[in-house]
């Protein structure tokens, strides 16, 4: 029985797993989200027993403490590739971790190169909202964007006159935001969403092409399990003709692949 803790950015996952069971799944959010992972091990503790191990990781890992245990520290790229690789069940992927902002990590085997990103990710989405809607709950944003048309707040290739132009058809955005002719909060956040993933998902495509991964991006983070964002990004990837994967346990994805074993 293992414990990991992914502090990142916005989030703390803290994990426990016996082999492939997970026993336990937190996420904490806050400025003191690090330090505040202790009370949810001490809660372990009196379930489970002390985990044999407690791996770090994420941007926030050297905040972490726990006065019983011994931390092994883990390389975030790493952690981010084996997470893919296990929850998805590829020897080799193109993991896409999207969380405060987006990194891009290709696996093969036990070699994890770090290919980039962009700082297009869940915090643009919630920092949009704040500024446009004055909403920067994400669960709220996605709600009001799955009853909205971003068509009507983006520029589309059709807009223009254009039947196609090179791979877009004329439903694809031309500019994102380029329209607006709707200024409905339920279209604003359907066209916020639709510019995240468009970004990310294109960069991802990208990337994938060039590590000849086309057919496996697995991505992981809390906003992949946003259900308007997986329907922009397997839009994208009809478009550049690449395949997202959303695994089960996607969200904890990376404190999955900072564990030793699974």
């Amino acid at each position: 029985m293992d414990a990991a803790i992914d502090a990142g950015g916005s989030c703390t996952d803290v994990l426990l797993a016996e082999g492939r069971h997970i026993l336990v799944s937190r996420t904490l959010q806050g400025s003191d989200a690090p330090e505040a992972s202790t009370g949810v091990l001490d809660e372990v503790r009196e379930r489970f027993g002390i985990p044999r191990r407690l791996f770090v990781t994420g941007a926030r890992a050297s905040r972490v403490s726990y006065k019983e245990l011994t931390l092994t520290g883990v390389d975030e790229m790493t952690a981010i590739g084996r997470g893919a690789q296990r929850l998805a069940e590829k020897s080799t992927c193109l993991a896409m971790s999207m969380g405060t902002g987006t990194a891009l990590v290709h696996a093969n085997g036990d070699a994890y190169r770090h290919l980039g990103g962009t700082g297009v990710g869940g915090a643009t989405l919630v920092g949009l909202g704040r500024l446009i809607l004055d909403e920067g709950n994400p669960d709220t944003l996605m709600a009001l964007a799955r009853n909205g048309d971003a068509t009507r707040v983006d520029l589309t290739v059709g807009d223009l006159g254009y039947k196609a132009v090179g791979i877009l058809t004329p439903d694809d955005t031309a500019a994102n935001l380029g329209k607006l002719d709707s200024r409905t909060p339920e279209d604003l956040a359907a066209a916020i969403h639709t510019l995240v993933g468009e970004v990310v998902g294109t960069v991802a495509s990208q990337a994938a092409h060039r590590a000849d991964s086309p057919n496996d991006i697995v991505v992981l983070g809390k906003p992949a399990a946003n259900p308007v964002l997986r329907s922009v990004l397997d839009r994208v990837g009809r478009l550049f003709g690449t395949r997202f994967t959303f695994p089960d346990e996607g969200s904890v994805g990376v404190a999955v692949g900072a564990l030793n074993e699974w």
